[in-house]
């Protein structure tokens, strides 16, 4: 099965975020979003390390797309 990388720049209030999707077909290893102010993650992302980097950052449990993240 092969894996993929996924990239789409979304529009929210605060701008434009990039989103990005990391795994195979059918289900996500990494989906996250960046913008100016901070990220959005799923579960599978350890937050401490943009914490420690004083970047706000918030998981996600379940979504179905990038504009879930949101």
């Amino acid at each position: 099965m092969a894996w993929n990388i996924q990239t789409e720049s979304i529009e929210i209030s605060a701008g434009t975020a990039l989103g990005a999707r990391i795994g195979n077909p059918q289900k996500a290893m990494i989906f996250v979003q960046t913008g100016k102010k901070g990220m959005t993650a799923c579960r599978n992302f350890d937050l401490a390390a943009p914490e420690l980097r004083g970047v706000a950052a918030a998981r996600s449990v379940t979504f179905g797309s990038f504009a879930e993240l949101i």
